[in-house]
């Protein structure tokens, strides 16, 4: 198992440390603004989190860098077996370390995941209730550090045992833009609009077809590659069977040459040593 990574507060909270930080009202309604406007605009976070018209996830507290929410798990969070989906545990980890990003500065976007990284501890059950946290480790110029730990909430409403820890490396340098104000250099963007994408229909589909398209014109220049490579690999062949050829024809001459003079020198010999009178 990874070893914890150092956050900004003063020690990483064990498992069943409850959180003592106050929440911040501003934070916390930037928070609620931002899942309603853009995380639901994901089809996968409004499937497993809710809308703001049908909820599922409930947000408990938020400051600078941190944020808690709790949620009960239906039937669409399990796997086959009954038990918390992997696959479920590791969209929060996506979603709650973009959310805890935006708690850091107020920014409107939280960039593109680098890296995620999930451990699963144990697990949970249909109509459990388990708290998330996500909490900021570092954020920079380019990338942003995260970590989220999701605990099952027990019968006093506290946090009990650690269902899973993960990590989320963000890429967040295009959630800064331009401010003139200070002579070109990068600032946040912390205008948060909603971006519930009144995109024309029309507009998904030609994305689509174009994704579709570049798509299939990857898959043929790899198959070219793939042909490429294989007639390199036939020429190559050509050229050594050319060269083995040619090295058993040098043999087969040497050979023809070397029975001539084998037989001109016995003939010589016999003349040497053959005596006058015998013939």
């Amino acid at each position: 198992m990874a070893s914890q990574p150092t956050t900004d507060t003063a020690s990483t909270p064990s498992n069943t440390t409850q959180p003592t930080t106050p929440s911040d009202a501003a934070i916390l309604s930037h928070l609620e603004n931002y899942f309603a406007t853009r995380s639901v605009a994901s089809p996968i976070y409004a499937y497993l989190l809710g809308t703001p018209s049908e909820p599922q996830i409930r947000f408990t507290s938020a400051s600078k860098g941190v944020f808690t929410a709790r949620l009960t798990l239906a039937a669409h969070h399990l796997n086959s077996g009954g038990g918390l989906h992997g696959s479920v545990s590791a969209t929060i980890v996506d979603w709650a370390g973009g959310l805890a990003i935006a708690t850091w500065d107020l920014r409107a976007g939280t960039g593109v995941s680098v890296d995620i990284h999930v451990e699963y501890l144990s697990s949970a059950r249909l109509g459990d209730e388990v708290e998330i946290e996500g909490r900021v480790d570092r954020v920079g110029r380019s990338l942003a550090f995260t970590e989220v730990r999701i605990w099952k909430v027990d019968g006093e409403g506290r946090r009990g045992g650690l269902v899973t820890v993960g990590r989320h490396t963000k890429y967040v340098k295009e959630s800064l833009i331009r401010d003139p104000a200070k002579n070109g250099d990068f600032t946040v963007q912390r205008l948060c609009l909603p971006i519930t994408a009144h995109v024309p229909s029309e507009t998904i589909k030609r994305i689509i077809v174009d994704y579709e398209y570049v798509l299939a014109y990857a898959e043929t220049v790899l198959q070219d590659c793939i042909q490429g490579v294989s007639i390199a690999a036939h020429r190559v062949s050509i050229k050594e069977s050319e060269k083995a050829i040619a090295e058993a024809r040098d043999v087969t001459r040497l050979t023809r040459l070397a029975t001539v003079f084998c037989a001109l020198d016995l003939c010589d010999v016999c003349v040497r040593h053959e005596r006058p009178g015998d013939r």
